[in-house]
């Protein structure tokens, strides 16, 4: 004779059998922490193959990558795991909540490469913007490349016209204790001149001085306290619009960067691109950022009162790499084909007269995403514009299929 067990026996036994099912489906998933996990400066690369081509790994939600059973993902060490060998590749796999690597198991947080990984910037061997030459920095991989950032340089004046690169979505995921790297390369795109040499204060003083007649020792412009007047190294895409730590300090080319007046890119500038940030997170939308400049930034000369075009190199025959008047940034969505412009006035002695600097209409009110601080004078003037009404006045935006504000 069958006994008939009560309905909250068979309801409790329903709850444990699935409990014990969902525990068993989440201790076969590998969950790999970027900002716990991948400590060392020197962490492999993540690399999946979708469709045939290879990309970097994203976050799944914050800032983990959760792996499913069997799921496996390629670690890649440019400059290969072992010094005396050409392998640079390898392959872990998740297996019961575990990292499997070449049948053992392993913390995901011990793998790292031997050597710092190797970037590299290169150009393409195609032109941009009919005259120039396109180059991109990232990571040769296998018979591919691992593109960061491609971008469009004027061999002649010494100086990138724009950068192209993508703010993921899943930005917030990123690398957020990743250290700033402590110096910029160079590479072979600058013929005759050490860029880092110009860059330091000093250098910047002499070079601006000499163009306008002044002593060479006045403070006028390049000041020696004030922290607000001298021209940083103005990233063109930021170190802080990437995920992985090897991916920020690929942002340290020379080729990203132009002499931006700090108090531009210390002010709106840099609340511009947390923006631009928070806004692709939130709205959980890849957003291509193109950012480049326009026109070359002048001031009187000391005896004439004439407008001088400045530069920061002064020490070949040829002066080169131009202080830029306006610097511009286009984001756009390429699945809605919506997109939005922004120039900052690259001028910190601006006082009260703007009009001037106005190259398109400021629509920034109806951008409830943007912040920008409207003390200008302290901390930059900066304005958003439709990328048609910018592309009236800046021939060198290689955007041309917008089709909307993105709002």
């Amino acid at each position: 004779m069958l006994t008939r067990l009560p309905q909250a026996y068979l309801f409790l036994n329903v709850i444990t059998f699935f409990t014990i099912e969902i525990k068993a489906i989440y201790n076969s998933e590998c969950s790999i922490s970027i900002n716990q996990d991948l400590t060392d400066a020197r962490h492999p690369l993540l690399i999946q193959t979708t469709l045939g081509k290879p990309e970097f790994v994203l976050p799944t939600v914050d800032d983990k990558i959760i792996l499913k059973q069997n799921d496996e993902i390629e670690l890649f060490c440019p400059n290969s795991f072992n010094a005396s060998s050409k392998d640079n590749l390898r392959k872990v796999i998740c297996d019961k909540g575990k990292f499997i690597l070449n049948g053992s198991i392993v913390r995901f947080s011990t793998l790292t490469c031997p050597k710092p990984l190797k970037d590299v910037a290169r150009y393409t061997g195609k032109k941009c913007l009919r005259d120039y030459e396109e180059f991109e920095i990232g990571y040769e991989y296998k018979n591919d490349f691992l593109t960061l950032i491609t971008g469009c340089f004027d061999k002649t004046k010494q100086n990138t016209l724009y950068t192209i690169s993508t703010i993921s979505r899943m930005i917030n995921g990123k690398k957020y204790t990743h250290p700033r790297k402590s110096f910029w390369t160079q590479g072979s795109f600058y013929r005759g001149v050490s860029v880092d040499n110009v860059y330091k204060r000093n250098n910047q003083r002499i070079a601006i001085n000499s163009q306008l007649g002044l002593d060479r020792d006045s403070r006028i412009y390049i000041t020696e306290d004030d922290q607000k007047y001298y021209l940083a190294r103005g990233h063109l895409a930021p170190k802080a619009d990437f995920i992985y730590g090897p991916q920020q300090d690929i942002t340290f080319y020379f080729l990203n960067a132009v002499p931006q007046w700090n108090l531009l890119n210390t002010g709106n500038w840099k609340i511009l691109e947390d923006d631009l940030r928070r806004f692709a997170s939130i709205r959980g939308i890849d957003l291509k950022i193109v950012t480049g400049t326009s026109e070359i930034f002048s001031l009187p000369y000391n005896f004439t009162q004439q407008s001088v075009e400045l530069f920061l190199n002064t020490q070949t025959s040829t002066k080169t790499i131009p202080i830029p008047k306006f610097i511009w940034k286009v984001a756009y969505h390429e699945v809605s084909s919506k997109g939005v412009a922004f120039v900052g006035v690259n001028n910190p002695f601006l006082k009260e007269d703007f009009n001037e600097y106005t190259i398109c209409r400021n629509i920034c009110r109806k951008l409830n995403y943007i912040h920008i601080n409207l003390n200008y004078v302290k901390n930059g003037y900066v304005y958003c514009c439709e990328v048609g009404d910018l592309i009236k006045t800046v021939s060198t935006i290689p955007i041309t299929s917008v089709s909307g504000l993105l709002t």
